[in-house]
């Protein structure tokens, strides 16, 4: 995914919401609770020195028209703030339930290029378990990165499902 990011970035978009659309899929399924969970609002944004990219908000999966709105909103939110915060790996580092800030956002470096992969729409842990999953899928974070990452904000939803990866 790195090379597809460096040489074709529709490629690299059609590609990573396919990511995110199996990984969200997933977590749906083993959250088991699909009347609550079926899908989200999902964001990247890519930063490399001296340039910023930022994706189009897709919608993956469905939400009903009030969480559509707020969903949207959010995943935007939780992008943003985690790319305030750069010793920050997690949007759950800076949550402020009370102020409508949430987990769910994830920061990868690979290099000198930074992803932030958010989605909104899901429980905030599911929603970050979607984003890592996202990001082992698409071959940007190892498995023992992305648990390392989970352990920050004790995810056990992540860390106690294998999600098919191999070890």
């Amino acid at each position: 995914m790195l090379k597809l990011w460096a040489s074709d970035r529709e490629a690299f978009r059609v590609e990573l919401e396919k990511i995110a659309r199996g990984a969200v899929s997933d977590v749906v399924t083993a959250f088991a609770n699909k009347e609550r969970c079926s899908g989200g609002w999902f964001r990247y944004l890519v930063t490399t020195p001296g340039s910023m990219w930022i994706s189009t908000p897709v919608q993956i999966g469905t939400l009903g028209a009030d969480e559509t709105i707020i969903c949207r909103r959010f995943a935007a939110e939780k992008a943003d703030r985690l790319g305030k915060n750069p010793e920050h790996w997690l949007s759950w580092q800076s949550r402020d339930p009370e102020s409508g800030k949430w987990g769910g956002a994830i920061r990868i470096i690979c290099g000198t290029i930074a992803f932030i992969f958010s989605i909104s729409g899901l429980p905030e842990l599911c929603d970050e378990a979607a984003m890592l999953i996202t990001g082992v899928r698409a071959g940007l974070l190892s498995v023992a990165q992305a648990r390392e990452i989970a352990v920050i904000s004790n995810n056990r939803f992540f860390l106690e499902n294998n999600w098919g990866f191999r070890h």
